[in-house]
């Protein structure tokens, strides 16, 4: 199973930062970071091999 995330950040810096400590915990960019709507975004994914969502939601909560 994988986990899918967007990250949003109106400073450039800002935004390298928050990917970077995702990547510390196993997450991977997916294409380009882009700029729409006053801010930088960039996708992201993690494997979370046979965990159900429910598991990955409880155990993983990197957006803090």
């Amino acid at each position: 199973m994988s986990k899918y995330d967007i990250i949003s950040c109106v400073e450039r810096n800002r935004l390298i930062e928050t990917v970077n400590k995702k990547m510390a915990h196993g997450w991977n960019p997916v294409g380009s970071p882009f700029y729409s709507s006053h801010a930088w975004h960039q996708a992201m994914v993690k494997e979370c091999g046979g965990k159900s969502k429910k598991e990955i939601d409880l155990n993983d909560d990197d957006r803090k």
